[in-house]
């Protein structure tokens, strides 16, 4: 038997935030987009070189900042300089978005896979979430990182990230086979799957069916979104307004 996750079913999850051109990906503009217009919200955090936990997706800065390194080699101060996308929005901590949330809303706290931070990251994600009275659930690709999840904070909500790892490099052939197959979940033990919309197994249609919630990642148009809203228990969505799509009622599973 699985836990009931309903409440992670009950509203469209904005990636990243409810973002666009003036509110970035994972800033504090987006997030609040997302709470204005009654959407769940998806974010990544990972440590700083001080060990605070910021919101930001890529181990690499340049993509979102124009600074080249990796945001593990930087500290909280000196991160708050880099402004996000070209706006004045700078990289916020967790604590800036859990203050701005305000238990308005559901968080999907995704956890970053930097293994020399992991057990770290998960520590101080426990003790900062463990004050923070509204709703929230966490995931990661890395099962090991819901492992101590599972053993350090039990009643956290827990979900295994999936998809094919087609060319990740980082990964060994044996260890694409056991993600990619969810072979690693006595390890998770997880009450979601979040897996890529064009990653529907028959191995995640089978616990799907078992009773296991499962939402995909990442829907960016509204003709992929009537698919998936039927498929899946919920989608992840960017760059559209989801409400404003009409949807088919869910498949009978």
């Amino acid at each position: 038997m699985y836990r009931d996750v309903s409440v992670l079913t009950r509203r469209p999850i904005a990636h990243r935030g409810y973002h666009d051109a003036s509110n970035p990906e994972n800033s504090l503009g987006a997030f609040a987009l997302a709470v204005n217009n009654n959407f769940y919200i998806e974010l990544d955090i990972q440590l700083s070189k001080d060990k605070e936990i910021m919101v930001f997706h890529d181990l690499d800065l340049e993509r979102m900042t124009g600074v080249k390194g990796f945001l593990h080699d930087y500290t909280l101060a000196e991160l708050q300089q880099f402004k996000l996308a070209n706006t004045d929005y700078t990289i916020p901590t967790l604590k800036e978005v859990l203050d701005l949330v305000n238990k308005q809303t559901l968080i999907v706290v995704e956890l970053k896979d930097y293994k020399p931070d992991n057990e770290e990251l998960v520590d101080k994600a426990i003790a900062m979430l463990r004050e923070y009275k509204g709703l929230f659930v966490v995931k990661s690709f890395n099962p090991l990182i819901m492992n101590m999840f599972l053993k350090k904070a039990p009643d956290f909500i827990r979900g295994q990230l999936v998809c094919s790892f087609k060319g990740e490099k980082s990964l060994s052939i044996f260890s694409k086979f056991l993600l990619k197959n969810l072979l690693t979940n006595f390890l998770s033990k997880p009450d979601f799957i979040s897996t890529d919309y064009n990653y529907y197994t028959s191995r995640i249609r089978k616990l799907h069916k078992k009773g296991l919630c499962v939402i995909c990642w990442t829907v960016r148009d509204s003709e992929i979104y009537k698919k998936t809203h039927e498929l899946f228990d919920n989608v992840i969505f960017e760059n559209f307004d989801p409400t404003t799509v009409k949807v088919a009622k869910k498949i009978s599973r």
